[in-house]
């Protein structure tokens, strides 16, 4: 009997250590992005991906954008921003809009340095674009 429940709480606490959760400022949850790149909300259906190729698509597979790399285009491969290696989210101009946590896991700032959200172990170029750049 201890085996299983020593197992139930070691699978428990690995779903833990896989989510990458996304929460607003009063830190409630506002979704997830799992490491295969799909997008779920608070219920966990689907809204978006982030694809392998780069392509940022909502849940009908429209494209919204690109993330290469450290750089967010538009549909039209039109630079809309940048994620610089401190955590500097810019636009275009390179004018900052804000900051993510670069280690994947804290706040998520606007440029008045306001918390607008937290993260939990999400790759931080993907948590610019759901906080910055694309609305899924």
């Amino acid at each position: 009997m201890k085996k299983i429940f020593f197992i139930i709480g070691l699978c428990s606490l690995t779903g833990i250590t896989y989510s990458q959760e996304l929460r607003d400022a009063n830190n409630s949850l506002k979704g997830f992005i799992s490491k295969d790149g799909s997008v779920q909300d608070k219920n966990n259906t689907t809204i978006g991906y982030f694809k392998n190729d780069g392509s940022v698509q909502d849940i009908h597979n429209k494209k919204l954008g690109y993330v290469l790399g450290r750089e967010f285009l538009d549909v039209n491969h039109q630079s809309v921003g940048y994620l610089q290696k401190d955590g500097i989210v810019e636009d275009a101009q390179h004018t900052a809009l804000g900051r993510i946590d670069p280690t994947g896991t804290g706040s998520v700032k606007d440029s008045h340095n306001q918390t607008i959200g937290n993260i939990s172990k999400v790759e931080p170029s993907w948590a610019a674009a759901y906080f910055f750049y694309f609305k899924f």
